[in-house]
Parts: structure tokens; sequence; C-alpha cells
């Protein structure tokens, strides 16, 4: 399965998921902090933004 994801910054790591309805967007102004300091991942979560263009469910219930 791809996944858009965004990875920044060097350090400890910190992931940051988003809640329903939203999008890896929604965490660029912590980022932008944050990558100061830390190595940021951040993903879009299936059927959400890009991803909603690429959501297999089909393919998403045979991984879980």
């Amino acid at each position: 399965m791809d996944v858009h994801y965004r990875d920044e910054g060097i350090g400890q790591v910190i992931v940051l998921l988003h809640g329903t309805g939203a999008s890896l967007h929604t965490w660029d102004k912590w980022t932008k902090e944050l990558k100061k300091k830390y190595r940021v991942i951040r993903l879009d979560l299936p059927a959400y933004g890009v991803e909603t263009h690429v959501f297999n469910c089909h393919l998403y219930n045979n991984i879980i």
C-alpha cells in the first residue's frame, strides 16, 4: 500500500497522526517549529488527505 507522508528534521522521532476528516497538513505549523529539534514524521491515514484518491478498501482490509 502506498502512503503519502512527510519526513522532516533530525533528532528524536515524533510521529504526528491527524484526526477524522483531516490530513497530514493539519500539522504544518507544528512541524515548522518541531523539525528544528526533532525528526517529524506525519502521514495521511487511509481514506484521508491525498490517500482518498488511492484508497482501496479491499486492499486495506487485507492488511489489517
